[in-house]
């Protein structure tokens, strides 16, 4: 049997909050190295609104670190299962964009 899981950026909201979403990197959850609660504004059906990859590539591995884009303030991005003892949050309130 061969799984072939899509890798791409996602948004993925809260079921009983809409508004609250975390990203993932294809199946990969992502969590935001910050040590306060920050509002994202963008499109959630859109994540490139909200983040782009840091670096693509990096000699001849692929990068999986996100930075964020058209916020208030940088927040770096990486795979859960790489943080140690940062402080993260994986779960972001996401306001519309202004228009």
């Amino acid at each position: 049997m061969e799984l072939l899981l899509p890798k791409g950026l996602s948004c993925f909201p809260l079921a009983d909050r809409p508004d609250t979403a975390a990203f993932l990197d294809g199946p990969v959850v992502l969590a935001g190295l910050t040590d306060r609660q920050r509002v994202l504004t963008g499109d959630p059906g859109r994540p490139e609104t909200m983040l782009r990859l840091q670096d693509e590539r990096e000699w001849e591995n692929w990068q999986d670190v996100y930075c964020t884009v058209n916020q208030e303030e940088s927040i770096k991005f990486l795979p859960l299962k790489q943080i140690g003892k940062e402080r993260y949050t994986v779960y972001f309130p996401i306001r519309g964009e202004k228009g």
